[in-house]
């Protein structure tokens, strides 16, 4: 009798649980929840142009059509565009680096982010895509570099004190890839 009186209760609470929904934190005062939208539709209206600003108001209609037409060239599609035969469409190219003549130990720096006035070179060598110590009398490497980087510097750092020596290196094709340094 026990166990029938159990197996009731028990049915009995899962009916009113499951009749009283899943339950959720937010409802409103008629127990459902609901979700309500508003749109709103503004209208701006333009106001009249006085007539001793004609002359101005349609040269900037004319920069403004100007300017729609040139974002309508602006609509490239995929067909549209062009790759040359030798384009390998890849994202890095090698530069190989060469130095020789070295006498003394240096330090090599090869950055991407300087700038140049009157033949010297202000360098962040906190962009420096490569960096070594040389000691023999020649050395070679070929680095991988992104194609974004065409204009490089290379300073080499002389440990005697003498002043570092920059040589500028800028892509110019696929062929002159290579950075060859005579100390």
């Amino acid at each position: 009798m026990n166990t029938l009186k159990a197996l009731i209760t028990i049915n009995t609470l899962c009916i009113i649980l499951i009749g009283c929904g899943g339950g959720g934190s937010e409802t409103s005062s008629e127990g459902n929840s609901k979700v309500s939208t508003t749109v709103t539709k503004t209208t701006v209206t333009q106001a009249p142009i006085p007539q001793e600003n004609t002359e101005n108001v349609n040269s900037e209609k004319e920069k403004l059509e100007t300017t729609e037409l040139i974002v309508q060239s602006k609509n490239t599609r995929i067909e549209d565009i062009n790759v040359e035969p030798n384009n390998t469409l890849s994202a890095t190219f090698e530069l190989t680096v060469s130095i020789s003549g070295v006498s003394d130990k240096v330090y090599v720096s090869l950055c991407d982010e300087f700038t140049e006035q009157q033949n010297t070179y202000s360098v962040q060598y906190d962009s420096c895509l490569f960096r070594t110590p040389v000691s023999s009398s020649s050395y070679s490497r070929t680095l991988k570099i992104a194609n974004h980087n065409t204009d490089l510097v290379l300073a080499v750092w002389h440990y005697d004190g003498r002043a570092p020596q920059f040589i500028r290196w800028i892509k110019s094709n696929e062929l002159a890839n290579n950075l060859n340094i005579a100390l």
